[in-house]
């Protein structure tokens, strides 16, 4: 079984990508983690952009998402979720302290725009320790 680690750009490579992983397999004991953060997956970006992961996150069973501090979601993280809600697989979002919940109400996720989210991924969120600018 897959699960997709769907997280913003400037929480890759970073202590907290590395605790939240951890995480995740914890709560998910053999199952393969399916992160974006790898050369393969940024090759595949760099060919067919955004199409790449959305086909990437449909091979799996569901995925776990990291929203911005105020709880909105970045436009792709946001699109990556909503093809797997709209294909009736589990959608759980994770906290920057590693709790994991399922969403039960895909509507009540706040997807920001391509523009909002570029402005937001030089920035840390706010009460985000451990974070860094995304360069």
């Amino acid at each position: 079984m897959r699960i997709y680690f769907g997280h913003p750009l400037n929480t890759y490579g970073t202590p907290l990508e590395a605790k939240l992983l951890e995480a995740i397999q914890n709560r998910f004991e053999k199952v393969e983690i399916v992160n974006p953060n790898c050369s393969e997956h940024q090759a595949g970006y760099l060919v067919n952009g955004m199409q790449y992961f959305v086909e990437l996150v449909g091979t799996c069973y569901g995925g776990v998402f990291l929203p911005f501090g105020d709880g909105a979601w970045s436009a792709g993280v946001h699109l990556e979720a909503e093809t797997l809600w709209r294909r009736h697989r589990h959608v759980w979002v994770i906290t920057f302290d590693g709790r994991i919940m399922e969403i039960r109400n895909f509507a009540g996720v706040r997807g920001l725009s391509r523009q909002e989210t570029s402005e937001r991924l030089y920035l840390p969120p706010p009460g985000s320790n451990g974070f860094r600018p995304y360069k």
